[in-house]
């Protein structure tokens, strides 16, 4: 099972009703880039029961004055199964960072989190991103982002 979310309405300015002061640090940043290597990690692992932001910069897919007109992530179904996901709502829905990037607040399902596969290395968790920009004709991206959940 893919769990969905379309989130084209997070690439214009927060005008929603949760602002949020949040700063995302670097190293829970994951920057996706044009390499045909589309596969890129943030540096800081997400403990099982942790309530953090990542952010996911887009910006290097797009060329001069382009931007997105369509951005949906999905949870690739291996994570899904891991019991990964994403807060969907209320001051923990995905937003809008900066002019080309989206906020995440992953999370666990509590029945997972004490589940062994988070232990010693953990495992990486994937978010598939896919874009679709406004030049005439479109073009489309398809990019993995992924999250290293382990114990800490």
């Amino acid at each position: 099972m893919i769990a969905q979310l379309t989130v084209l309405d997070l690439l214009v300015p927060d005008q929603g009703p949760a602002p949020s002061d949040i700063v995302t640090p670097a190293d829970r940043t994951i920057a996706l880039g044009r390499s045909w290597e589309s596969r890129a990690m943030a540096e800081q692992a997400m403990d099982p029961s942790d309530t953090v932001e990542f952010a996911i910069e887009l910006g290097a897919l797009l060329e001069e004055g382009e931007s997105f007109a369509n951005v949906e992530c999905a949870i690739d179904p291996a994570s899904a199964d891991s019991g990964f996901s994403l807060h969907l709502a209320g001051p923990y829905a995905p937003r809008r960072t900066g002019e080309h990037g989206i906020r995440i607040w992953p999370t666990i399902e509590s029945a997972q989190r004490g589940h062994q596969r988070w232990r010693r290395w953990g495992m990486p968790c994937s978010v598939l991103v896919s874009g679709t920009t406004d030049a005439t004709p479109p073009r489309h991206f398809k990019r993995t982002a992924a999250i290293r959940v382990r114990q800490r």
